[in-house]
């Protein structure tokens, strides 16, 4: 059985940084970057998974 890659914090960053290095503050996409991880480490994808997720 082949276990699947997680994306990593560095991946999301990196990626968002070339979508909006012009236009956001470094915080904002580092904080970009977090809300998406919490979101794809998410067991449901719930309202509820989601906000406890970007709590983290």
């Amino acid at each position: 059985m082949t276990r699947k890659v997680a994306i990593d914090e560095e991946q999301v960053r990196g990626f968002l940084t070339e979508v909006f290095e012009e236009d956001l503050h470094v915080k904002r996409i580092l904080s970009l970057s977090h809300a998406t991880l919490g979101a794809v480490q998410a067991a449901s994808l719930s309202v509820a998974a989601i906000g406890k997720a970007m709590a983290w």
